[in-house]
């Protein structure tokens, strides 16, 4: 149902070059704005004064009118009229309508009625004209608070009052509110850039509503690359998610292949299409190998050079590198001489570092046992520790240690490198032993003798060392013709003219003695010849003693 209202605007068009705008209301208006609006001339004048029964306009009615509207008010729309400019006959008039409306309202028209003494001339925004002439303004639909102002110039062609009223039509409209709303799903994936073969790795998958309506049936889904073993489910139901809200799904895998690879995530919502997130990561091999090489066999005292080997056999570049080599602490000391990188201490001492001196003999600096005029090596170390700051893949780095043990034992030299996660060890055995040392003599009880008398040969065998036990394996003792053999100590062997003794174990510093007593059967000059065999020379020691038969 359309609402149909008039507005009245009433001119006075004075004959000495002003003219008088009366704000008031056609009958239908319901409300005249100001304290002081009237409905005409007689009433408290708006516009125009009367002097000496006339009806003129003053400079002061003319403000007066600038300051007045007249409004109608109803349920749809408040509309309200107000003088702008103008003041004569044959000149511009101009006023303002304003239609606001209270409620939604469409096929809004605003149509002015103009008395044949007033003639329209513009508008803003455009009229449209009818057939008898009179403007219009068609406003559309407008909303609940919505305002238009219509500015319309019109000129008076005579002096007087003239009403110009204004029609509206407007047509409620009953709207019902219906949002149409999108879901829309993103999803990020954050994950480590590289990780070790062997090791775990996590992902953070988080798929977000960032639309303007509720997202249902969230389905999380993780796509494992080749190569990795799950450790955690690879999807996750997460029901609906309203716009701004997130959730997430924690994915764990174990690597077990190095390579590139690209873990791929999706997401799939009952309103849209799926999305994806991928990371990628690598999974690289980082690789220590460590190596101790010296020999397998070593005598006491003397010192012999082990060498230790550390290799990037990975793909990555290793830093900060621990080298800890551990000294066997019964009887085992270094030689005195290393490189000025290492780090010597004494753990039995509460981890002392053993500070390196300069050797004025040998003209090297080392560790040496203080206040000795032939600088021995100082036998307090337990660990050798180095550190090698980078090490790229391929490459080694090598230390040398000389050391030696002071008393036969079989020594095990541990080392480790060792870098974050990564921890390599190494060995050397080796058995010490220590120089054997054998004095072996034959002498003859009586020199000369005469042919008939007896002489009695002894033998003996010494271990001069002070550490290894050895054998004398046998002794053989070569008997010259000119002598008979009368008899000989027990486990000796005659043949012939050749006496063989059995072996016989010698600690450090005993000594084995045998006998041979033989009888002179013709005069000359004879020799005795002894060979010792032992298990730790190839070759015979050899003894003789001469002999003066007369």
């Amino acid at each position: 149902m359309k609402l149909s209202l008039t507005l009245l605007k009433s001119l006075w068009v004075p004959g000495v070059l002003s003219a008088a705008l009366l704000l008031t209301g056609c009958e239908s208006t319901k409300t005249v704005s100001g304290p002081e609006a009237s409905a005409g001339p007689e009433g408290n004048v708006h516009g125009y004064s009367q002097v000496e029964g006339k009806a003129v306009q003053t400079k002061a009615d003319s403000s007066k009118a600038a300051d007045k509207s007249i409004i109608y008010e109803d349920d749809l729309v408040v509309v309200s009229k107000q003088y702008l400019s103008g003041s004569m006959a044959g000149s511009p008039f101009t006023y303002k309508i304003n239609v606001k409306a209270k409620q939604p309202v469409t096929n809004v028209v605003v149509s002015e009625m103009l008395p044949a003494e007033i003639k329209f001339q513009s508008s803003d925004p455009k009229a449209s004209m009818d057939q008898f002439g009179m403007p219009s303004w068609d406003l559309e639909a407008m909303k609940a608070g919505d305002q238009k102002d219509i500015t319309v110039t019109v000129v008076p062609s005579k002096i007087g009052n003239f009403e110009v009223c204004s029609v509206v039509r407007a047509d409620p409209m009953v709207c019902l509110p219906i949002f149409v709303g999108k879901p829309e799903i993103t999803l990020a994936k954050v994950g480590p850039a590289a990780v070790e073969l062997g090791k775990d790795a996590s992902w953070t998958i988080t798929a977000k509503n960032t639309g303007n309506a509720y997202a249902d049936n969230v389905v999380i889904t993780d796509k494992l690359p080749e190569g990795w073993t799950a450790k955690s489910p690879l999807s996750k139901n997460v029901g609906s998610l309203d716009p701004g809200q997130t959730a997430t799904m924690t994915v764990v895998a174990t690597a077990t292949k190095p390579g590139k690879f690209v873990n791929t995530a999706t997401s799939t919502f009952a309103q849209g299409e799926p999305v994806v997130a991928t990371a990628p990561v690598l999974v690289q091999q980082s690789s220590l190998k460590v190596t101790k090489t010296g020999p397998a066999n070593g005598y006491i005292f003397s010192d012999v050079p082990y060498t230790i080997t550390v290799t990037n056999d990975g793909d990555t570049t290793l830093n900060n590198i621990l080298v800890v080599d551990t000294l066997p602490t019964d009887s085992f000391v270094i030689e005195g001489q290393l490189a000025k990188s290492a780090t010597v201490k004494d753990i039995d001492n509460g981890g002392r570092t053993i500070v390196p001196s300069m050797d004025p003999t040998r003209n090297v600096w080392g560790y040496w046992r203080p206040g000795s005029t032939n600088p021995q090596t100082d036998d307090s170390a337990d660990v050798i520790e180095w550190t090698i700051d980078t090490l790229a893949p391929g490459a080694s780095k090598s230390f040398t240690v000389n050391g030696y043990a002071t008393r036969p034992i079989t020594t095990t030299n541990n080392v480790t490198a060792s870098t974050g996660e990564i921890k390599e060890s190494a060995q050397a055995v080796t058995v010490w032993r220590a120089v054997p040392g054998i004095h072996s003599s034959i002498r003859d009880s009586i020199d000369p003798i005469q042919v008939g008398q007896e002489t009695t040969y002894t033998l003996n065998a010494l271990n001069q060392s002070s550490y290894e036990t050895f054998s004398v394996t046998s002794q053989k003792v070569s008997i010259p013709s000119q002598l008979k053999i009368i008899s000989v100590s027990a486990g000796g062997v005659i043949s012939g003219q050749t006496v063989t003794f059995p072996q016989v174990s010698l600690a450090p510093g005993k000594e084995v003695t045998r006998s041979i007593t033989v009888q002179a059967v013709s005069a000359g000059t004879v020799t005795t010849k002894v060979e010792t065999m032992t298990n730790f020379r190839d070759d015979p020691i050899l003894d003789q003693e001469s002999t003066t038969i007369y």
